[in-house]
């Protein structure tokens, strides 16, 4: 009887299959099993190999994760191929069915319909989580362990929870992040659970709404035995799910049916080893850590006080997010007298609960007070606070100024200069002390979150009893492997890789906390200076490997307190010490503290305040608590002492204090009618949001009501449902909730750009320009029979960037929409419409500064802090994800005050290179505020804002030495982490204030970073040397070469590397786009290999097309710490020299594309030859483009022979790469390979991604990179051009740029007929319904190049290609996945190794379909449409 195997190489677990084959054809199970490998799958399969005597087994099939590590005649399958396998073994399972898996990575779900055609095989449609989401289900485990709990004892928890706490993140760091939080307020753990469940269950079914078939949903993975959420699946899904039989090996089984179906008998052999597959490194060593163990100094303990216990103390309580700390600290000496450690455990009163009783097993002592912090202090305090006879003595304070306070006390120089590193096991703090003062301080944001808890998590992964053993471990490692910063998530998922490299695991765990380390400086200290003095503090800090890994990365002199662990709890006893005073508690009596343990806290609820004549309804915390046998009752929260009084440094404001925020909605509110059953709706969102009397004043003038759909705190958890790219802002996911709507038509217009009353503005974003697009697409593929009407509206003085007065710019744009509605448009109508609201707008525009200027004159007067709230309006204004900070602000006794409420002097810097409206509106006010010097602001941005993660570093740079601080939302409910960050800056801004310090002014070389860049002499200076940037393959070379044959200093910043990118990365914070964080680091690689001397110029690449604009921006910031800022300047590339050194660097652009596009096609033939080919003959333009260009006629002679030489050139590569083209697999699949600039033009900036596909006989035609500078010329001439180009020059290149593409495409076509012939326009026309051609981004050009492709050339595929968080790409995705006949594949660089599993399988897919597509897409304006159908119904008008 034959026998035939399968596994499922997993990424928590191994999973195998042997079954036997019957005489009917039929297979049945022989024998099945999981294994728990533990980061080692291959071991699990050498001992299953063996123990199953797979080595005579017919044949053997794998998949999973870990399955490229086999070789043959192992027969490897994609995990989707192999649940179609299972499936079509299964006769009992109806033909339409989607089929959902859940584990470890994450999950997927596989549709099988009828096909539509009528043919008798069915199709599939398998769509999995993208990377943002991966780990899911590994994840579960870590967040049950992180509270105690067994899987199985959590589940029960979430099933016997009578509601649920909701839990948005789909991050699983995130998620991570938020469930810490809650139950750091003392939240459920049940209803946690519960609300846990079901977020991955609504995730999950967000997946399977994109990709649903009629039939039944059925499920497998790990997850199948978590019943509370497959019940929160079935609620999501609105249906019920069945849980197929042997859900754990159903992709193992799939495999093995797989191999017994495709593979001829062979042997397999005895020894599984030699089916290990061997390959080249993917991660490079670091150097081990213990190298620097030198550099690291560990202060002594002090010596033990014997008489400790008669001594009067203070007893800190330090209870964070994973470990929980309590220390005795004496009150004549401040010196610790014991300390103990615990877990939190989820739980921070039984953590406070159970420290104390420690405490007091140890004893007697006689404390005098209490303090609390960490971020489960208000939980712990309120328990202690109950059942206490002297509240007054029980102080909480933040952990930042705990902190402080201990390595303060530490230090032998008292904090003169120190920097405070801690690293805790949810939180990170970094704290700048001068003379003893805190001078400045930040915490992780969101993406950062969990970095020492990372560490313990891993070591429960790989079987390693404690984290200091997995410390011990990495201290004995000699080639750590260097796996990466972006996310504790992808590095752990590295590891995995790293192990297969043969690292071994003590080197795994050392890369672990090299990556630890580097996330910390980048994430959290950013660009921050270290002080004389670095202080290394939190429990991580107790291993010695850890604290060496942070001496060889900063390469600094490391000092490690006694106990560093305990430095929270020991700096909060002395900041009681401080407040109360020595002799206060010398003389008070000691506490009992007994009646703690026995109290319990048995419920909490929340209300809102309903206090007479105030409005802000504060949230009001009431705690139920049992001890002694009676109830007591404790209330916490809101803005007045009405409920709390202030204790220790906090404040209560006034009742009477102004709300600016609550009078901007007011103000709002007056020019907002209330129809609720309007037929128009508009929303409130993005440019919208400010906009709104205008708009609203306008639509009434032309006689349609409206109705507002207003933000909702639940928009970004259904907009993560709906959005068709997770990886999208938070308020791009917040537009699709709000517009999912019934209403028959959605009002929202494009806006591209404004000025305020006080001259600060700019541009919307791109992916705010194009919002309006991205919700009707979303609601036509939903089906909503909803209108979007969007005309295209200008705010800027004369009406946009053409420079149309702004009345005839709106009636042109509202022509063609209001005759839809049934409306008149004439312009004397719409032009009074248009006057009304500019005057509505403009009175809006008045009551909100009268609004600020009162909430600062009452701060200025009652010596309150003002906190001035910067961000977009979009965020700061928006309860689904401004995160309650404005409530946060007044909570903590502070004025909040909105950026657009805030008057900002006529005197002040314009920061015009700061080209978005709303973060110019910001660094402007921030600038304003220092100047004032008793108004301090607070950035807020969003997860993953484009514009935020150059903006923040400007903002920061002209603040820096004054009270500010930056928080970004990723939109969780969990507020401790925010309460900690807002309540450490008003105690560094109170302490301004009351000191009365010099705010002083921004520096000037701050100040002009933003502004327009001068120009050192003439932009071509004979005496300047050039270097250009490394982008687009030998695009930096060409440039260079063609600078040089005219007789200047030039040359290219070196190749993108791995180098160059780990420079780069050193001057990023990390969340600027990769593209700029590898061009940098070229252009840093250049500088330190070549000491600048002279006139250097660096020549970045600009406009305002994404965040590039910003790029030569943070280089001026970078320069300057380098110390070059007086002899490194930044110029811009554009049109310069005349018009034959202009031409040649187009030839040249133009014939890099076309060897590039020949490469590309022939890597699937013979990568070898194709890849020499492309470096010999693109070597060969750069040649020619250097070759001397003499004055005069003879220039003219030289131009015309050089234009033969390079159609020559051409034609003798054409043919070359035409002898390679028999080679290679017979059957292959052809994708269109399109994506940013850089990415898809740079194979290192793409990770190979060309050559995977190759591998898996798939080809590319690659889009042009000369494709994008021909669109800037058609509809972006200003960008192109610049501002004072001729009509005469701009007509000449439009004619002369095609022209030349065409005829060395003529080159090159007759040997290579598949080669798309250049038509930028056509592309253009076919973006139009889609996508508005005025958006000022690429995204108009990336769908319209993809459309084009798609009906003229002989592709199967789509692969668009960028850097991660790319936000043109993100468009482009969004607006894309709408056409289902397209296979797409969408990857987003991070710097981690490519996802071989995510290539394999869109090969797979596409092999499974026929070659080539059928007919061609017609993209039609569907709005147009309907709007056109509307118009002639009956009652179209009467309804309007």
């Amino acid at each position: 009887m034959e026998r035939v195997a399968g596994c499922d190489l997993g990424k928590a677990a191994a999973r195998f299959v042997v079954l036997r084959r019957l005489d009917d054809g039929s297979t049945e199970v022989e024998s099945s099993s999981v294994v728990e490998h533990r980061g080692r799958a291959l071991d699990a399969f050498l001992a299953w190999y063996a123990e199953q005597d797979i080595a005579h087994c017919r044949a053997l099939g794998a998949t999973g994760l870990q399955a490229a590590d086999l070789a043959a005649p192992v027969r490897r399958y994609p995990i989707d191929a192999c649940q179609e396998a299972a499936i079509e073994a299964r006769s009992d399972l109806p033909v339409e069915l989607n089929l959902v898996s859940l584990g470890a990575r994450g999950y997927s779900v596989l549709a099988r319909q009828a096909d539509p055609t009528g043919d008798p095989q069915p199709v599939y449609r398998y769509f999995e989580n993208e990377k943002c989401s991966s780990g899911t289900g590994e994840n579960i485990l870590k967040i049950a362990a992180r509270f105690g709990l067994e899987l199985s004892e959590a589940d029960a928890r979430a099933e016997r929870a009578a509601s649920a706490i909701p839990i948005t993140a789909r991050c699983s760091v995130f998620a991570k992040s938020e469930m810490t939080h809650f139950a750091n307020q003392g939240r459920s753990t049940d209803e946690l659970f519960r609300g846990y469940f079901e977020s991955v269950a609504r995730n999950a079914a967000a997946l399977v709404a994109r990709n649903r078939s009629a039939g039944p949903v059925f499920l497998i993975g790990g997850c199948t035995r978590i019943r509370s959420f497959v019940r929160a699946f079935e609620r999501a899904l609105e249906g019920d799910v069945r849980v197929l039989d042997d859900p754990l090996v159903f992709e193992a089984r799939g495999a093995a049916l797989l191999a017994l179906r495709d593979a001829p008998p062979s042997p397999l052999p005895t020894d599984a080893t030699s089916l290990l597959a061997p390959h080249a490194p993917r991660f490079a060593a670091l150097e081990p850590s213990r190298n620097h163990q030198g550099r690291v100094t560990r202060l002594a303990p002090p010596p033990a006080d014997e008489d400790g216990h008669a001594r009067p103390c203070i007893l800190g309580l330090d209870i964070g997010s994973t470990g929980a700390k309590a220390l005795l600290t004496a009150i004549d000496t401040g010196t610790p007298l014991f300390d103990v450690y615990d877990r939190t455990r989820g739980n921070p009163v039984d953590a406070a609960r159970r420290l104390l009783e420690a405490v007091l097993a140890a004893g007697p002592w006689s404390v005098r007070a209490v303090g609390f912090t960490g971020s489960g202090r208000e939980a712990a305090r309120t328990l202690f606070h109950a059942v206490s006879a002297d509240p007054g003595r029980l102080v909480v304070l933040n952990e930042i100024v705990a902190h402080a306070m201990a390595a303060r006390s530490a230090d032998p120089e008292r904090g003169a200069d120190l920097s405070v590193i801690e690293i805790g096991g949810q939180d990170a703090k970094y704290i700048r002390l001068r003379d003893g003062k805190i001078v400045e301080s930040d915490l992780n944001k969101a993406c950062s979150a969990g970095t020492g808890s990372f560490l313990e998590e891993q070591a429960a992964v790989y079987g390693v009893a404690s984290i200091e053993e997995l410390s011990r471990l990495a201290a004995t490692a000699d080639r750590p492997p260097d796996l990466g910063q972006m996310c504790t998530v992808y590095v752990a998922d590295a590891a995995s890789q790293a192990l297969r490299d043969g690292f071994s695991t003590a080197d795994v765990f050392a890369g672990f906390q090299y990556s630890v380390i580097h996330n910390y400086l980048n994430r959290v200290m950013g660009q921050r200076p270290l002080a004389r003095r670095i202080f290394f503090q939190g429990k991580p800090a107790t291993s010695p490997s850890l604290a060496w890994t942070l001496a060889s990365v900063t390469g600094r002199e490391i000092t490690v307190p006694p106990n560093p662990g305990a430095m929270g709890a020991w700096g909060i006893g002395l900041c009681v010490l401080d407040q109360v005073g020595p002799k206060a508690l010398a003389a008070a009596a000691d506490l009992d503290l007994t009646a703690v343990l026995g109290a319990e806290v048995v419920r909490r609820t929340e209300f809102r305040c309903q206090a007479k004549g105030c409005g802000t309804l504060c949230p009001i915390e009431r705690v139920e608590i049992r001890t002694d046998g009676k109830t007591l009752v404790a209330m916490s929260g809101g803005a007045c002492p009405l409920y709390e009084e202030a204790v220790g440094d906090a404040q209560k404001l006034p009742r009477d204090a102004p709300d600016a925020f609550a009078d901007r909605r007011a103000a709002l509110r007056r020019y907002i009618p209330i129809c609720a059953e309007a037929l128009v709706a508009v929303p409130m969102l993005g440019p919208v949001t400010e906009h709104l009397p205008w708009l609203a004043t306008f639509l009434q003038g032309i006689g349609v009501p409206i109705r507002l759909i207003e933000p909702r705190a639940s928009a970004l958890a259904e907009g993560e449902l709906l959005c068709n790219s997770f990886d999208s802002c938070g308020p791009t996911k917040i537009a699709h909730a709000l517009c999912d709507v019934d209403a028959p038509w959605l009002f929202f217009p494009k806006i591209l750009d404004s000025v305020d009353a006080f001259e600060s503005g700019g541009e919307a974003c791109v992916t705010q320009q194009s919002m309006p697009e991205l919700v009707e697409q979303g609601l036509l593929a939903r089906g909503r029979k909803t209108v979007v009407l969007r005309p295209v509206i200008s705010f800027s003085p004369g009406g946009g960037r053409e420079g149309e007065d702004r009345a005839a710019s709106i009636i042109e744009t509202l022509r063609r929409t209001a005759p839809t509605m049934g409306l008149s448009a004439d312009p004397d109508s719409v032009g009074r419409a248009i006057h009304e609201a500019d005057l509505a707008q403009g009175k809006f525009c008045e009551r909100r500064a009268r609004a600020g200027e009162a909430a600062i004159a009452y701060g200025r007067k009652n010596r309150i802090p003002i906190v001035l709230v910067c961000g977009s309006m979009h965020v700061i204004h928006d309860p689904a994800i401004h995160a309650t900070i404005p409530d946060l602000v007044r909570r903590a006794g502070a004025l909040a005050v909105p950026v657009d409420c805030f008057p900002v002097p006529s005197s002040t810097p314009r920061q015009q290179r700061l080209y978005w409206a709303d973060w110019n509106r910001s660094v402007r006010a921030a600038i304003a505020a220092r100047e004032a010097g008793d108004v301090y602001p607070l950035l807020l941005s969003s997860f993953q804002c484009g514009p935020a993660s150059f903006a923040e570093h400007i903002f920061e740079e002209v603040l820096a030495g004054y009270p500010h601080t930056i928080l970004e939302s990723d939109g969780h409910g969990g507020a401790a982490g925010f309460v900690t960050r807002i309540q450490a800056f008003l105690h560094s801004a109170r302490r301004h204030g009351r000191l009365g310090e010099d705010a002083g002014k921004a520096g000037a070389v701050a100040l002009s970073h933003a502004e327009h860049m001068p120009h050192r002499g003439r932009f071509l200076d004979r005496n300047a040397r050039y270097v250009f940037l490394s982008g687009p393959d030998y695009l930096g070379p060409l440039f260079a070469a063609v600078y040089r044959a005219h007789g200047y200093q030039a040359e290219a910043a070196p190749p993108l590397s791995e180098e160059g990118l780990r420079l780069g990365r050193h001057d990023c914070s990390g969340k600027e786009c990769l593209s700029y964080q590898m061009m940098w680091g070229a252009f840093r690689q250049h500088l330190e290999r070549n000491p600048p001397e002279g006139d250097v110029r660096l020549m970045q690449i600009g406009g305002r097309m994404c965040r590039s604009g910003a790029f030569s921006i943070k280089d001026r910031m970078n320069l300057d710490r380098m110390g070059l800022g007086g002899r490194v300047t930044v110029q811009l590339l554009k049109i310069a020299g005349g018009a034959l050194m202009s031409l040649r660097s187009w030839a040249g652009s133009s014939a890099l594309d076309l060897v590039r596009q020949m490469y590309l096609y022939h890597l699937v033939c013979d990568s070898g030859a194709a890849k020499e080919l492309y470096a010999r003959h693109s070597e060969a333009i750069v040649a020619l483009a250097g070759e001397r260009m003499p004055g005069g006629w003879k220039g003219l002679a030289t131009a015309r022979r050089h234009w033969k030489e390079l159609r020559s050139l051409l034609a003798r590569a054409a043919a070359e790469f035409q002898a390679i083209s028999g080679r290679g697999p017979r059957e292959v699949r052809t994708v269109f390979l399109s994506g940013d600039l850089l990415t898809k033009a740079n194979d290192f900036a793409n990770g190979g991604l060309p050559d995977a596909l190759a591998r898996h006989g798939v080809r590319c035609i690659g889009e042009p990179m000369t494709d994008f500078m021909e669109y800037l010329a058609i509809d972006h001439e200003d960008q192109f051009f610049g501002r004072k180009a001729g009509a005469f020059t701009k007509w000449s290149y439009r004619r002369s740029m095609p022209a030349i593409r065409r005829s060395l495409h003529g080159a090159v076509a007759g040997r290579h007929p598949w080669l798309p012939r250049p038509d930028v326009r056509a592309s253009l026309e076919l973006a139009g319904p889609i996508i508005d051609r005025r958006t000022n981004g690429a995204a108009v050009l990336g769908v319209g190049t993809v459309l084009h492709a798609w009906n003229t050339l002989p592709v199967d595929g789509v692969v668009v290609t960028a850097c991660w968080g790319c936000d043109n790409t993100l468009i482009d995705e969004s607006l894309l996945r709408r056409q289902r006949q397209i296979p797409l594949l969408c990857r987003y660089d991070d710097a981690t190794p490519l996802d071989e599993r995510q290539i394999e399988s869109f090969a797979w897919r596409l092999m499974r379909r026929d070659p080539h597509r059928a007919s061609p897409i017609v993209w039609r304006d569907v709005s147009a449409e309907r709007c056109y159908a509307a118009k002639n119904s009956e009652n179209a008008t009467h309804r309007l």
